[in-house]
């Protein structure tokens, strides 16, 4: 059961992370956020390394792993 509860946060946690890097890709081609590219930029960064973090903590081998079976990891990281 704890198991259980903890993959579904980490799998809550990963799927709101890919909500916001999916945001600020999309400021990215927006006309009134021009001017903060760079920033938004180095945001999508440190989501990259969150996701590189989560991999190496739980042994996923790369964006879908054996721990993880089941879940929808790969579909929520493969667009990197």
């Amino acid at each position: 059961m704890p198991e259980t509860f903890r993959r579904g946060k980490i799998e809550d946690f990963i799927r709101r992370l890919q909500v916001r890097k999916d945001i600020l890709k999309k400021q990215l081609e927006q006309q009134e956020f021009q001017d903060e590219q760079q920033y938004i930029k180095g945001q999508i960064y440190a989501v990259d390394t969150i996701f590189q973090e989560l991999e190496a903590e739980f042994r996923t081998r790369g964006p879908y792993g054996p721990m993880m079976k089941g879940c929808r990891m790969r579909e929520m990281v493969t667009d990197r």
